[in-house]
């Protein structure tokens, strides 16, 4: 395959129209050779990355060379047919390969524990073994195009690059130690940083997968999510790795644009936060904690987070994991613990790095109004139940008569309202 890809990046705060995106993928789509092309992009609980629209643009353009699409699940539910088709209007459900992150998966190589350890500063961790989808290896493809948006992350610091690939398309070993090995380095360190101990090995292991697979065009995208819909992308870069060549050129630019854009540092620390979460993305509190995790560098001692959650019916994407917190609840160490005294610990690594990502440590509160789940199911796992409806205590969106809809606001109450808590990062400024 050859590329020179002349216009690798594009850069503009005031936002990249659709003209501009398409002109971008037709000279990619002259510039390289590739015959037998694979999509991976986000899946469904990722639907405001605007993903969808350039992978559309990569088959308008490439046409018969896309030979597949495969949504980066993770350890997610596969997506419908119906958010298949909105999210990926012009692909036919031919073209769709569903990861499975417990079957149909390969080994491309290990980090040893030693390493590993090293690399966090952290005693009595795991060998990080590289599980990926078979089909990235087996000769199906000559190219695979990684499109992803960058923004503040709680297990990777910031999304996108290897992850993408590693963890979205990975094997069940691969994402248990990954997460687990995060958890124990700290979210709170952890969320917005370009350069964590995990970004660095999973480097590592793209270098492994790049001995067996085809070159990587990582399409790096930042949105900002304050602008109008059609003006949200700001940046996207083009950076080609190859076995010989295993570093993307343009992550590093691309996470710096994701920090000054997708971080809201606001003035203090506040005593009631208010999250909504989108029922038709967030359906179980594996994707719906994200309401915690991206607020809690904003959230006072003894203070309240307040998650309204119409759409969360379970806490796991996988019935094993769902399982697992069912079991343990979110109760921190203290979960942890017990999972070493039952034996439970090995092969839950991504449950109990959830579990610590999602506990509150007793530091604040977290009330859960989720109506499919209920009272008993909430307590059960160590959160507040919140009474009434989903609405009550904070509305779904704000009234604005016609405007786009806000990110976030400061009601006459001092109570901060986040309505879209997965696609940014909230914290107390550094004045």
């Amino acid at each position: 395959m050859q590329t020179d890809l002349r216009s690798s990046v594009i850069s503009n705060r005031d936002g990249i129209s659709p003209e501009v995106l398409s002109d971008f993928i037709a000279e990619l789509s002259i510039d390289i050779k590739a015959k037998k092309i694979a999509i991976v992009a986000p899946d469904y609980s990722r639907l405001a990355s605007q993903s969808g629209i350039i992978a559309d643009a990569l088959l308008r353009h490439f046409g018969e060379r896309i030979a597949a699409i495969l949504p980066a699940l993770g350890t997610h539910v596969a997506m419908s047919k119906e958010e298949k088709r909105e999210m990926f209007s012009t692909f036919s459900p031919n073209q769709f390969i569903d990861h499975d992150f417990l079957n149909n998966v390969n080994h491309v190589g290990t980090i040893p524990k030693g390493d590993v350890e090293e690399a966090t500063e952290i005693d009595d961790l795991y060998e990080l073994p590289f599980y990926v989808n078979s089909s990235l290896i087996d000769g199906s493809f000559d190219l695979l195009i990684s499109v992803a948006q960058l923004l503040p992350h709680e297990v990777i610091g910031i999304s996108g690059g290897s992850k993408n690939i590693l963890i979205g398309l990975g094997g069940r070993p691969t994402i248990e130690v990954s997460h687990y090995v995060s958890a124990l380095w700290g979210i709170e360190r952890t969320l917005g940083n370009p350069e964590t101990p995990l970004r660095r090995l999973l480097n590592r292991g793209l270098e492994m997968l790049l001995q067996k697979s085809p070159p990587i065009l990582f399409l790096n995208t930042v949105l900002n999510p304050n602008k109008q819909a059609d003006k949200r992308l700001i940046h996207i870069g083009a950076g080609l790795v190859t076995k010989d060549q295993p570093i993307d050129s343009t992550f590093a630019s691309a996470a710096q644009v994701a920090v000054e854009t997708n971080i809201f540092d606001l003035k203090a620390k506040f005593n009631e936060v208010i999250a909504y979460l989108e029922p038709k993305i967030y359906r179980s509190t594996w994707i719906g904690n994200k309401a915690i995790y991206r607020s809690r560098l904003l959230i006072a001692d003894n203070a309240t987070l307040r998650v309204v959650a119409p759409g969360v019916d379970r806490f796991g994407e996988d019935p094993s994991i769902d399982e697992t917190l069912r079991r343990y609840g979110y109760r921190g160490y203290e979960a942890i613990r017990q999972m070493k005294v039952d034996g439970a610990l090995d092969g839950n690594l991504a449950a109990a790095a959830h579990i610590l990502h999602s506990s509150t440590f007793d530091r604040f509160k977290v009330e859960y109004v989720a109506p499919k789940l209920g009272r008993e199911e909430m307590e059960a796992v160590g959160f507040l139940y919140g009474e009434g409806d989903a609405i009550s205590g904070g509305q779904s969106q704000p009234s604005h008569d016609g405007e786009e809809d806000v990110l976030y606001e400061v009601d006459d109450d001092g109570r901060l309202h986040i309505y879209h808590p997965g696609v940014a990062l909230w914290r107390e400024g550094k004045q």
